[in-house]
C-alpha cells in the first residue's frame, strides 16, 4: 500500500522514488551519498555513520530519518527537503557549510540536540510544523541563519552556543520559545521583527555582540531575567504583551497580553526601547544600565518596576507612563533626581506628585495618619499638587469667591434697602451681583494685604453681626491660605522655568 503511494506521489512530480534500503546498501557500497530530487520511502537510519559531502537537495522523505551521532566532514545540503516524518539529527556533527533552507519538518518532533555545526547552518525559510523542535546544547561555530523560518509547535535553543552571527530576522514562533541560558557570542544577533505568539524565554541568556529585537512583537510573557547584553541592545518599535494572531490551517490564533520581565538583567552598552509599547507590566527591578537607557516615545499600559534599578541617565518621559511605577521609596526618588538632571522639569512635577499620593495610600493606618496627616496631606494633593500644580489653587480661588459671593447675594448684600458702609443707600440701591462679586473678591484678596486692604465690614439690616463677621474673617483666611498655595506652586513650577 505503501509503494503504491509513493508511486502514484512519484507519477505526479516525476520524481524518483528509491527505497530507504537501497540508500543504506549504496552507502554500504561505498557510493557517494548524492539523492537530489528525489522520494525516500521507508524510514532511513544513518545514525553514527561517517560521511564526506551528501546531497539531500529538493528531497522528500517519506519515513522517519535518523542521523544521531553522524557526522559529516564536507559539506550537507538538504535545502528544500521534505521530512514528513520524525527527523533526528540528535547528536550530528557537521564539519563544512550546512543547508536546511526552505526545508520543511512536518513530523511531530525534530531533534538538532547537541548537534554541532562547524561552519555555517543556513535553516532560512525552513518550516518546522511539528509539536517540538528541540536544537538544546547545539553548537554554531559560524553564522547561524533562521531567517523568516516558522516554528509551528515549541521551540527549544536552550543552552545553544553561536559563536558567529546569528540571524532570526522576521521568524514566527507559534509556540513556547526556549532560549534559556543560551550564548551568543558572534558581533551580531538580530531577531529583528520576530514574532513570538506564546511565551518567550531568553532568561539567563548571554548576548556578547550586538543584539537587536526592533520591530519584534511578543504576544505572551518575555522572559529576560539575568540576561546579559555586552554589546548594544535595541528593542526599537518592540511590542511586549501585543495583540496578533498567525494564520494556520485556516484559523487565526490570537493571543492578547503578556508581561516584560528584565529582572537583575545587565546592559553594558547602548541601550534603546525607542518607540517600544509595554502593554503589560515591565519590570526592570534590579537592571543595571552601565550606560545611558533610552524610552523615548515608548508606552507603558502597564505599571513600569524600577526596584533597585541602576543607572546613570534613563531617558523616559513621565507621561508614557500610563499607569506610573511599582512604589518604592528609592525608585521614585532616584526618577525624580533622573528627571532633574535630564532638565525633565514637567515629568519631574508629575513624578513628584504621583510619589506623594502613592506614598500617603501606602502609609499604616495608624490613628494619628487617619486623623492628622492624611486629611492635611489629602488638601495639599487636591488644593496645589503638592507645589505642583498653581491652576488648581487658582481654581479654587475662584471657586471661594463665586461661593461667598452666592453667601453674601442671600443675605442681602447688594440688595434695595442695604448698603455698604461707605454708601449710602439711595447710591446702593442698582448695585448689581458684580459689585458684590467684587467685594468677595475684595475680602478674598485681603487676606494677606499683599495686594489690597480689607474693606469695610457690610451692615446687612436684619442680620446678626457675629454671623457676618465671622464669614468675612473666614474668607479672608482662606484667601490668605491659598494665597500663599498659590505663590508656592508658581515658584516651584513656573518661577524656576525661567
Amino acid at each position: 500500500m505503501t509503494a503504491a503511494g509513493a508511486s502514484s506521489g512519484a507519477s505526479e512530480d516525476s520524481r524518483e522514488v528509491v527505497l530507504a534500503s537501497e540508500i543504506l546498501a549504496a552507502i554500504e557500497r561505498g557510493e557517494p551519498v548524492d539523492y537530489d530530487g528525489v522520494i525516500v520511502e521507508g524510514d532511513l537510519d544513518l545514525s553514527g555513520r561517517i560521511f564526506g559531502s551528501v546531497d539531500f537537495d529538493n528531497t522528500v522523505f517519506l519515513g522517519s530519518v535518523d542521523f544521531q551521532n553522524t557526522i559529516f566532514t564536507g559539506y550537507s545540503t538538504f535545502e528544500r527537503s521534505n521530512f514528513s516524518g520524525d527527523a533526528s539529527f540528535s547528536g550530528a556533527k557537521f564539519g563544512g557549510w550546512t543547508y536546511f533552507s526552505r526545508v520543511n519538518f512536518s513530523g511531530n518532533y525534530t531533534n538538532f540536540q547537541r548537534a554541532k555545526f562547524g561552519w555555517g547552518a543556513d535553516f532560512s525559510e525552513a518550516n518546522f510544523s511539528g509539536v517540538d523542535t528541540s536544537f538544546q546544547e547545539a553548537k554554531f561555530a559560524s553564522i547561524a541563519s533562521f531567517s523568516e523560518a516558522k516554528f509551528s509547535g515549541e521551540a527549544s535553543f536552550r543552552e545553544v552556543e553561536f559563536g558567529g552571527s546569528t540571524h532570526f530576522g522576521t521568524v514566527e514562533f507559534c509556540g513556547d520559545a526556549s532560549f534559556i541560558d543560551a550564548n551568543f557570542s558572534g558581533e551580531y544577533t538580530s531577531f529583528w521583527g520576530a514574532e513570538f505568539a506564546s511565551y518567550a524565554f531568553f532568561s539567563r541568556a548571554k548576548f556578547y555582540g550586538d543584539t537587536t529585537f526592533s520591530e519584534a512583537t511578543f504576544g505572551r510573557d518575555a522572559y529576560f531575567e539575568e540576561a546579559k547584553f555586552d554589546g548594544n541592545a535595541y528593542f526599537y518599535k518592540t511590542e511586549f504583551g501585543g495583540i496578533y494572531g498567525f494564520l494556520e490551517t485556516g484559523f487565526i490564533v490570537e493571543f492578547t497580553g503578556g508581561n516584560a520581565h528584565f529582572k537583575d538583567a545587565e546592559f553594558g552598552a547602548i541601550t534603546g526601547f525607542n518607540y517600544a509599547q509595554f502593554n503589560g507590566t515591565a519590570d526592570f527591578a534590579g537592571v543595571w544600565f552601565i550606560k545611558d537607557a533610552t524610552f523615548e516615545n515608548a508606552i507603558f499600559r502597564g505599571e513600569l518596576s524600577l526596584i533597585a534599578t541602576r543607572y546613570d541617565k534613563l531617558f523616559i518621559r513621565w507621561h508614557s507612563l500610563e499607569k506610573g511605577i511599582v512604589y518604592d521609596d528609592i525608585a521614585y526618588l532616584s526618577l525624580l533626581k533622573n528627571f532633574r538632571d535630564l532638565n525633565y522639569l514637567e515629568d519631574y512635577d508629575n513624578c513628584y506628585f504621583e510619589y506623594r499620593k502613592d506614598r500617603r495610600s501606602m502609609a499604616r493606618l495608624t490613628l494619628e495618619n487617619i486623623l492628622f496627616k492624611n486629611p492635611i496631606d489629602y488638601f495639599l494633593q487636591v488644593s496645589y499638587g503638592y507645589g505642583t500644580k498653581p491652576l488648581r489653587t487658582l481654581g479654587f480661588s475662584l471657586m471661594i469667591i463665586l461661593v461667598f459671593g452666592i453667601f453674601w447675594r442671600s443675605i442681602g448684600l447688594g440688595r434695595p434697602n442695604e448698603a455698604l458702609d461707605e454708601y449710602t443707600l439711595s447710591d446702593f440701591e442698582h448695585d448689581s451681583i458684580l459689585e458684590v462679586l467684587a467685594f468677595s473678591a475684595t475680602v478674598f484678596l485681603s487676606g494677606t494685604r499683599l495686594f489690597i486692604d480689607p474693606p469695610p465690614l457690610p451692615k446687612i439690616r436684619g442680620r446678626s453681626r457675629s454671623l457676618i463677621r465671622g464669614a468675612f474673617i473666614f474668607e479672608r483666611v482662606l484667601g490668605a491660605l491659598f494665597s500663599i498655595l498659590f505663590f508656592l506652586a508658581i515658584s516651584g513650577t513656573v518661577v524656576r522655568q525661567l
